[in-house]
């Protein structure tokens, strides 16, 4: 009987033993459960924070899109607009008489809320064939400098004797973008 008494102790410290194990193995998983519970919720939050920093610079792109990929320093002066204007009226093969008249621009409008404002002068043609209008508004696009052909309007003048040349008369405007930043 002392051997089965000094047995059951054995057996007692041995489950004694195999309890503080297995309960401090679970511990020690639990700690590394919810440190990686933990990491996971931080790089979840990263991740957010990054998909929110990739959408805005996919709007910032979306919105930059919209802006010409160039603009002038400043805008050109009258003098340089007729300029362009007669160096695009020689390549259309367009006589000067061709011009109707010019507007200039009246005064600038800025672009959304952006550093940049447009200059629009409008020139009316009289008697052109289709061909040389559009020659005349390819010759007065610059995109180094910002210009651009932003309207062509078209309309026939009226009646035209029988075999007679289609001639039309044009509207075209002129913009040219320029680098403006707002004053404060």
């Amino acid at each position: 009987m002392s051997q089965m008494a000094e047995a059951r102790p054995m057996r007692h410290r041995r489950g004694t033993w195999l309890g503080a194990l297995v309960g401090t193995s679970l511990f020690i998983l639990a700690g590394v459960a919810y440190g990686r519970y933990t990491a996971s919720l931080e790089r979840l939050h990263d991740a957010r924070a990054r998909l929110a920093q990739c959408r805005q610079l996919a709007d910032d792109i979306r919105r930059l899109d919209t802006l010409p990929a160039f603009a002038a320093i400043d805008a050109d002066s009258q003098d340089a607009t007729a300029r362009r204007i007669e160096r695009a009226l020689h390549a259309a093969r367009l006589p000067e008489d061709a011009v109707l008249r010019i507007l200039p621009p009246a005064q600038p409008y800025r672009l959304g809320d952006s550093p940049y404002q447009v200059y629009a002068t409008r020139i009316e043609l009289k008697q052109v064939a289709m061909r040389q209008v559009v020659e005349f508004a390819l010759a007065l696009h610059d995109a180094e400098q910002g210009v651009t052909v932003r309207d062509l309007r078209l309309w026939s003048p009226g009646r035209r004797p029988t075999g007679a040349t289609e001639t039309w008369s044009a509207e075209v405007t002129l913009t040219q973008l320029a680098f403006s930043p707002k004053t404060r």
